[in-house]
């Protein structure tokens, strides 16, 4: 990983922004040609606009008992080792890892979102001592 330090905080930053449903940051994270894949679902967003969409409808689809809250995590992959991820969770039941591919600048180039429970089980939340509390 090039810069382990931007993609902790990036992921830490996308967490908090996930969580307060902040649309307007996460737009801030992305680079303009984002894309966005998803594990299951077949083709992929591609560029800013379609990626917030996304984030948009999925936000306003949280209501009640389906609210999901974003998590950092690391997990391993075959390359590289405790990769900076976020682990989406509903009901404290993990759901969903997300992995962030970062440009040199931290701005999000694409966003990978991994359904499978034997790929989300690999992750280990990530618990710094500002989250620890």
């Amino acid at each position: 990983m090039k810069n382990r330090t931007g993609a902790v905080k990036t992921s830490r930053a996308f967490c908090d922004a996930f969580n307060s449903r902040a649309i307007a940051v996460i737009e801030t994270m992305l680079d303009e040609q984002v894309v966005f894949a998803q594990q299951n679902v077949e083709g992929s967003l591609i560029g800013k606009a379609s990626v917030i969409s996304k984030f948009k409808t999925r936000f306003a689809s949280m209501t009640g008992d389906s609210k999901e809250t974003a998590v950092p995590a690391i997990v391993d992959l075959s390359d590289i080792k405790a990769h900076p991820c976020v682990v989406i969770r509903r009901n404290d039941i993990s759901t969903a890892l997300i992995l962030l591919d970062l440009k040199i600048n931290n701005r999000i180039r694409s966003i990978t979102m991994l359904t499978n429970p034997d790929a989300v089980a690999k992750a280990r939340i990530a618990l710094g001592p500002e989250r620890s509390r």
